[in-house]
């Protein structure tokens, strides 16, 4: 054999081996990547690469355990459903960003992976932002995030129609338990207040004048005086926290975020 056909074997068997060699390589490489991308807990990267290396084209070792660890990466990646409306109508065009980065949520309704854990949200259209913080659990499918981008209403001096109405429903229901405790407790208040006030008159007027005193009587008294007492205390208690549950009602700005039973719905 000439060195001419030496060279031209030796030539083709390298040409041969080196796709091989190199598609090893890539299976080995996305094998380690997918453990430690699991590890990290970087569920959508990890699934990249235990694809990657679950194909048939890599060692029987590589593929058997890329294919259980890729069944077990699919059942707790999380996944979320991103819905954008504009006034309460689905709303196209607008551009999503995970923790500042591009991602693969889209705002048609179909599902997309997430890595599990908290995320800042944040969606653009027609140049307004909303920015807002979801926190998602392995394993859980098909969580619904809905934002509703509303209109700005212009400003108006006058008071509009049920201003007082949603004031109202603002007030948290644990205010109105406080409250209703300080008129009872002012109620109990002056009725035993009173009852103590005469019970002293009619002692001052009748005992040793026309007739003599008694234990009871004075314990009577006594009884009116410390209940009078306790409600004062009790009712100046609940009517603080009265004051504090209101005020902090008030204080606090309408509610642009609902949690209902399918996800979070958030409105900006």
């Amino acid at each position: 054999m000439t060195r001419v056909s030496i060279a031209l074997l030796v030539a083709t068997a390298t040409a041969i081996a080196t796709p091989a060699a190199r598609a090893a390589g890539a299976c080995e490489d996305a094998y380690v990547r997918a453990q430690e991308r699991r590890l990290e807990n970087h569920l959508v990267e990890a699934h990249g690469e235990l694809v990657a290396c679950a194909s048939p084209a890599c060692a029987d070792p590589i593929e058997v355990d890329c294919v259980r660890w890729l069944a077990e990466v699919e059942r707790d990646l999380p996944t979320v459903v991103l819905v954008v409306q504009a006034d309460g109508d689905t709303a196209g065009g607008a551009s999503v960003q995970v923790d500042g980065s591009p991602t693969r949520l889209t705002t048609d309704g179909r599902p997309a992976p997430i890595d599990p854990g908290k995320h800042k949200l944040s969606v653009t259209l027609a140049g307004r932002t909303i920015e807002r913080e979801i926190v998602v659990v392995v394993g859980q499918k098909n969580q619904r995030v809905e934002l509703d981008f509303r209109s700005r209403a212009p400003r108006d001096t006058a008071t509009p129609a049920g201003t007082e109405r949603a004031t109202i429903e603002r007030i948290h229901p644990v205010t109105w338990v406080f409250a209703g405790a300080t008129v009872v407790s002012a109620g109990v208040l002056a009725f035993a207040g009173i009852s103590a006030l005469q019970g002293e008159s009619a002692l001052k007027d009748e005992c040793g004048t026309t007739r003599a005193c008694q234990a009871e009587d004075l314990d009577t008294v006594y009884t009116y005086r410390t209940v009078a007492d306790v409600s004062l205390g009790v009712g100046a208690g609940f009517a603080v926290a009265t004051v504090i549950a209101l005020s902090i009602s008030l204080a606090l700005p309408e509610s642009d975020v609902a949690v209902n039973g399918s996800g979070l719905v958030v409105a900006f």
